[in-house]
């Protein structure tokens, strides 16, 4: 049997074992009805991801003042870590590619590493981060809830930029 692998402890030199996990670090367990309503959303989720991955825009073409306030309002007031499914959710809302919105939030985290997010789980038992705000807005983040709120955001921006011109 190999030993157990050990890491020392730097304040007085004695070995702290890599097996002492608190159970807070493991994920609850995925119910089997959390398993079928996964299964159920997949087939519109590899929809999305689809659309978005087929939106072709000019590399380091900046994004305009519309889209750019719907990229702010889910950093600011969602989330700062959004899954794959709603940056492509995002992407084709404001119509950039898949990458360049992924891109955007990854670099929008390295500028401003300011703010707070909650580890949530939704309703398929996947873990979200979100913004506390987030969660007083609603506490059952779905694709389908995302989705109504950037786009509604989207139209919301579209109607006061071309308001104001």
């Amino acid at each position: 049997m190999s030993p157990t692998p050990t890491l020392v402890d730097r304040s007085d030199g004695s070995p702290v074992s890599w097996k002492a996990r608190k159970a807070c670090h493991r994920s609850p367990k995925v119910t089997e009805a959390q398993k079928c309503a996964r299964v159920a959303k997949e087939p519109r989720r590899k929809e999305v991801l689809a659309r978005a991955l087929r939106i072709k825009t000019v590399e380091n073409s900046p994004v305009n003042e519309q889209q750019y306030r719907v990229l702010r309002m889910v950093y600011d007031e969602i989330t700062k870590y959004p899954k794959d499914n709603w940056i492509a959710i995002v992407a084709v809302v404001i119509h950039r590619s898949f990458a360049q919105v992924k891109h955007w939030f990854s670099n929008e985290r390295q500028k401003n590493k300011s703010g707070e997010t909650i580890d949530w789980h939704n309703e398929l038992g996947e873990k979200i981060r979100v913004r506390p705000m987030a969660i007083e807005l609603c506490e059952q983040w779905s694709d389908e809830f995302f989705e109504d709120v950037v786009m509604v955001y989207n139209f919301k921006s579209f109607k006061l930029l071309h308001w104001v011109e």
